[in-house]
């Protein structure tokens, strides 16, 4: 499992860097309020953290440009529906081994 988070983290930094993608004021902001919600706090007292901890800044906008190249890739992507076969449930169980 944390074999493919790694390889996970590292194509998304990729496509990140490939891509100049960058954060705006608006983008950051809506992490605020998104983080808000999920943890039930008001947006002020997301702000306070972040100017308390500017250490964790950095976390906080690599996670949101990973969101943004996930965004990216399956908003561009072509995606066949296929069955699954036997052979793919093998390699899956290989896989996880």
């Amino acid at each position: 499992l944390a074999d493919k988070q790694v390889r996970r983290h590292l194509l998304l930094a990729a496509i990140v860097q490939q891509e100049e993608m960058e954060l705006s004021d608006e983008e950051l902001e809506a992490g605020y309020a998104d983080m808000a919600a999920m943890v039930g706090q008001p947006v002020d007292a997301i702000h306070a953290f972040y100017q308390a901890n500017p250490d964790k800044i950095d976390v906080l906008k690599l996670t949101l440009l990973e969101k943004k190249a996930a965004r990216l890739i399956t908003e561009t992507s072509d995606v066949d529906e296929v069955e699954p076969t036997l052979e793919d449930a093998d390699a899956a169980e290989a896989d996880e081994a």
